[in-house]
C-alpha cells in the first residue's frame, strides 16, 4: 500500500507542470507514469490507458491505445512506464480535459478488463492562460540523489558484418627443423576382406554383397545386369527388376521384365519385357516376350507364348497357352485359351474358353471349340448334357432361328425356339 500512496503523489505532483500554459509546446503536454500493475512480469503486453471523470463507472474522457510496436514492456516486478499523450499527433494532452478543479482518474486495461488494483486519482491545478515575463534564471540547486538504475533495454540487432581484410604478404619459408626421434611402430591393423581371384582356369567363386542401388550388381553396357535387389528377388538381364521395389520372392529374366514392379511378389517373368509393366500383381507367370506385358495389379495369370495375355491389366486367374492367346483381355477372370491367337472377342468376359487356333469366344461362361474353319466336332463317346433340360442347340441355315434338342421327363424328344448364342 505504501508503493502505491507514493505513486499516487508522484501522479500528482508530475501532473501539475505539464499544463502550466496553454503557449507551450505539445511535447511539455506528457505525463510520465509508473505503475504496479496485475499483468504478468517480464513480458509485452498491448494496453489502452484510459482517463476518467470518477473513481468507477463514470465518463471516459480520454483513451490512449498501447499496441503493436507502442506495446509496454513490464518488469520484474510486474510495473510499467509510459508518457501519458506521447502517441498523439502532435504528442501532447488537452489541457481541455483537466478543467480546474475537477478531478480525473487513470485506468490501463486489457481487452475492456483494469490491469490495476483501483483506478489512480489526478487532481488537476489551476494554470494560466499565458505566462508572464520570464524571471531571472536562478541559481542551480545541488544535485539530487540518483535514482535506481532502470531495468536494462533489449540487445540491439547486430550490425551487419564488415567486408573482409585483404590477405597479408605470406612470410618467408622458415628453416626446416631437425629430424624428429622416429616413433614406436603401432600395432598391426586386421587382415581386410579378400579379394576376388585373378584369371584362372582352376574354379573359383565371386565373391559379392547383396545388391544395392550401389553395390553387389554386374553391371554390363552401363546398366545393372545382373542382381538379387530386395528379399528374395532374382533379376538377370539388361534393366531387369529395379532397385526401388518392396516386392518380394520375384524372378525376372530378359531385359526389362518385371522393370516397373512396385510390391508385386512371387511373380515369375521370362523373356523380354514379360510383366513390364507390373506394379502390385502377385503370383503370375509369364513366359515369352512380351506376356502379360500391361498388367499392372492382376493376380495369379498364367501366360505362354509370346504377347499372351498381352493387354490384360487387372484380369485375375487367367490361363493363356499360345502366342497371342487371350491377348485382347483386360479385365476379365478365370478365362482360358489354348491354341495360337485363341481369344476373346470383349476385354471383361469371365470363365470363358476357346480352344484352338482362333478360336474367339463370345460370351462369359461359354466354351468355345475351334474357329470358323471348323466343320465338324468328333469323338468316340457320347456327348452327354448333365443340366437338366438341357440339350443340342441347332441353327437354321438363314442363321436367324435357333432350336434346343431335348427330352422330356417321359423320354421323348422336344424341340424349343431359344436365343442363338
Amino acid at each position: 500500500m505504501r508503493g502505491k500512496k507514493i505513486g499516487s503523489w508522484a501522479l500528482l505532483f508530475c501532473a501539475v507542470p505539464v499544463f502550466a500554459s496553454l503557449a507551450q509546446d505539445n511535447t511539455s503536454r506528457l505525463i510520465p507514469f509508473s505503475l504496479s500493475t496485475l499483468l504478468p512480469p517480464q513480458t509485452t503486453q498491448e494496453v489502452v490507458v484510459e482517463l476518467w471523470d470518477a473513481a468507477s463507472g463514470g465518463a471516459l474522457i480520454f483513451d490512449e491505445s498501447y499496441s503493436g510496436p507502442n506495446a509496454l514492456a513490464v518488469d520484474e516486478n510486474g510495473s510499467i512506464i509510459f508518457l501519458f499523450g506521447s502517441l498523439q499527433v502532435p504528442p501532447g494532452l488537452n489541457p481541455g480535459d483537466f478543467p480546474s478543479g475537477s478531478s480525473r482518474y487513470l485506468d490501463v486495461t486489457q481487452a475492456g478488463a483494469s490491469v490495476l488494483p483501483a483506478r489512480v486519482p489526478l487532481t488537476a491545478m489551476p494554470f494560466a492562460l499565458s505566462p508572464g515575463p520570464q524571471g531571472p534564471t536562478g541559481e542551480q540547486g545541488p544535485a539530487g540523489v540518483t535514482g535506481a538504475t532502470g531495468p536494462q533495454g533489449p540487445p540491439g540487432e547486430q550490425g551487419p558484418q564488415g567486408m573482409t581484410g585483404a590477405t597479408g604478404a605470406q612470410g618467408p619459408t622458415g628453416a626446416q627443423g631437425p629430424q624428429g626421434v622416429p616413433g614406436a611402430t603401432g600395432p598391426q591393423g586386421a587382415t581386410g576382406p579378400q579379394g576376388p581371384p585373378g584369371p584362372s582356369e582352376v574354379p573359383a567363386n565371386l565373391t559379392m554383397v547383396n545388391s544395392t542401388p550401389t553395390a553387389g550388381n554386374l553391371i554390363k553396357g552401363g546398366v545393372p545386369f545382373l542382381h538379387n535387389f530386395g528379399i528374395h528377388n532374382t533379376f538377370l538381364g539388361s534393366n531387369t527388376g529395379n532397385f526401388a521395389m518392396s516386392g518380394t520372392s520375384n524372378t525376372g529374366i530378359g531385359a526389362l521384365a518385371l522393370s516397373s514392379n512396385i510390391d508385386g511378389i512371387a511373380n515369375t517373368a521370362i523373356g523380354e519385357a514379360a510383366l513390364f509393366l507390373n506394379t502390385s500383381g502377385r503370383g503370375n507367370t509369364a513366359s515369352g516376350g512380351a506376356t502379360l506385358y500391361n498388367n499392372s495389379d492382376g493376380a495369379q495369370n498364367t501366360a505362354t507364348g509370346s504377347s499372351a495375355l498381352f493387354a490384360n491389366t487387372h484380369g485375375g486367374a487367367n490361363t493363356a497357352t499360345g502366342v497371342y492367346a487371350l491377348r485382347s483381355n483386360v479385365t476379365g477372370g478365370t478365362n482360358t485359351a489354348i491354341g495360337f491367337n485363341a481369344d476373346v472377342s470383349a476385354p471383361d468376359l469371365n470363365n470363358a474358353t476357346a480352344i484352338g487356333s482362333d478360336a474367339t469366344v463370345n460370351r462369359s461362361n461359354k466354351i468355345r471349340l475351334g474357329n470358323t474353319a471348323v466343320t465338324l466336332i468328333e469323338g468316340e463317346g457320347d456327348f452327354h448334357a448333365s443340366g437338366r433340360g438341357k440339350g443340342i442347340i441347332l441353327k437354321s441355315p438363314h442363321g436367324t432361328i435357333c432350336k434346343r434338342l431335348s427330352i422330356d421327363d417321359t423320354g421323348l424328344l422336344v424341340t424349343a425356339v431359344v436365343t442363338c448364342p
